[in-house]
């Protein structure tokens, strides 16, 4: 993907987020000025540990150190200068994502991505990706979280109506920002709809390269937590909140070609089903 002129050279000293996966797939970043986005895809240093936390901070083992548990040192990230996009709708928030390199590269979410898909091309297959994500809204913030039981928080709407027209219509505002806070991020949805189970909503993210839908992804979540927060509510992405709820998913939609064809589809085939998409079953 080309660079985008507007996150690059034009201020040296305006500051933009740089964001990388931790362990857990979750973005984790700094600002930085300017001058380190305008050269290229640069490296920098960052700490390491967030190959080793989970998303409460807490350290789990992780193979590239033998250093006591509590210490951590700095690794080289190199920002990837393409993948530059407005994230806030409020402004010009700016996010460039960004991979661990060297030793590091070998557990880092996107580095490991990448040798998975250096792999399938070198058997001659590409890849594409579609996500589709469930989330509930709550209207609630980190504090009144804290003070309440699980059971008086409120969520957008009650009860589950999957599809609603008119629940979209009546929140067409909190639709119409999430609509444009993914175009200006770049990242094109094929449906945006409220899905069953209170204040649940799905975004099918459009299909594309396995990578950059990855990119994709990892910066929606962030985004809507964050989008979230500035209207006073709180979004999860947790796949069952309650024993009483319907539960909530996150679908990915994988293709894969060879010579231009689908290696997953035989016309001629039961179910249309080929021998290389059965010999993945888990059923043989």
């Amino acid at each position: 993907m080309p660079t985008d002129p507007r996150f690059t050279g034009a201020n040296p000293a305006r500051a933009a987020m740089v964001g990388v996966s931790d362990f857990d797939g979750v973005l984790r970043g700094k600002h930085v000025l300017g001058e380190d986005l305008s050269d290229g895809d640069k490296v920098i240093k960052f700490s390491e540990a967030v190959l080793a936390w989970d998303c409460t901070d807490r350290v789990i083992p992780a193979s590239f150190t033998q250093k006591p548990l509590s210490a951590f040192g700095d690794a080289d990230l190199r920002i990837l200068s393409g993948t530059g996009r407005s994230v806030s709708h409020l402004g010009s928030q700016y996010l460039y994502l960004a991979g661990f390199t060297g030793a590091h590269e070998n557990i880092c979410p996107r580095g490991v991505l990448r040798k998975v898909l250096r792999r399938a091309a070198d058997h001659g297959y590409d890849c594409t990706a579609g996500f589709e994500f469930e989330f509930i809204l709550f209207k609630e913030n980190a504090d009144t979280i804290e003070e309440k039981p699980f059971g008086e928080w409120a969520p957008l709407t009650r009860g589950p109506f999957g599809y609603s027209i008119a629940r979209s219509i009546a929140q067409h505002e909190l639709f119409g920002e999430i609509l444009a806070l993914c175009e200006k991020a770049r990242i094109p949805l094929s449906g945006l709809h409220f899905e069953t189970g209170p204040g649940v909503v799905e975004a099918s993210l459009r299909q594309c390269d396995a990578l950059e839908a990855a990119d994709r992804a990892t910066i929606f979540k962030s985004m809507i937590k964050a989008w979230a927060q500035t209207r006073g509510m709180m979004a999860t992405f947790i796949a069952k909140v309650s024993e009483k709820w319907p539960g909530q998913s996150g679908h990915i939609h994988i293709s894969m070609s060879s010579d231009s064809q689908n290696a997953f589809y035989d016309g001629d085939a039961f179910g249309n089903v080929s021998d290389l998409m059965r010999q993945l079953s888990p059923d043989n």
